[in-house]
């Protein structure tokens, strides 16, 4: 679905639109906000109520970018508020306890930054050809080893291995190596938890 068309649709509260919204967005702002709680629960349902503000406020948005940077700022500034909720309730020593006001938002900028490139990197995988996508996903994103993902799709994993071969330089196209080398390691991390 395009974006014209999702925005237009949240605007008449097209329930099919905001599912859109949510497969385009759920993911980066669930890992950024994962990254600031350290808490996979807590990260989904923060997650899941600044999506549903979303919809709440259907007709507010005007593009998809305007639609991220409110996600962005309402998860950070709810992510924020549950560590100092754990912090007073329990005096609890949380990984951010020992840090200074400007490394905690050093910290979470470079989270963002981390998130915006995963979302560029979901979207540039979508763009990979059929048969080459489903490959990627499987060995980096569900973390599936080339032998794994051989006997799945009834493939030989010489040809497993030349397919993730492919998409990666496809990749390289779009990203820095260091860019590539940081998602890569990022989708590793995702894929383990």
């Amino acid at each position: 679905m395009d974006e014209v068309l999702i925005i237009s649709g949240l605007n008449s509260k097209d329930i099919k639109a905001f599912d859109a919204i949510y497969d385009l967005l759920f993911n980066p702002i669930f890992f950024f906000t994962k990254n600031i709680t350290r808490d996979e629960e807590e990260a989904a349902d923060i997650t899941t109520d600044a999506l549903a503000k979303v919809w709440e406020r259907h007709s507010q948005f005007e593009s998809i970018a305007q639609i991220r940077n409110f996600l962005f700022r309402v998860v950070r500034n709810a992510s924020i508020s549950y560590l100092r909720s754990l912090r007073a309730k329990s005096n609890y020593a949380t990984h951010l306890s020992y840090l200074s006001a400007e490394e905690e938002e050093d910290l979470i900028e470079r989270y963002a930054v981390e998130t915006i490139l995963l979302e560029k990197l979901y979207q540039e995988i979508e763009k990979l050809p059929g048969k080459m996508q489903e490959v990627f996903k499987l060995c980096y994103i569900e973390g599936k080893t080339k032998a794994q993902v051989a006997l799945q799709l009834n493939m030989a994993e010489k040809t497993v291995y030349n397919t993730c071969s492919e998409a990666l330089k496809k990749l390289r196209l779009v990203f820095s190596g260091e860019e590539l080398l940081l998602v890569l390691l990022l989708l590793t991390g995702i894929s383990r938890n």
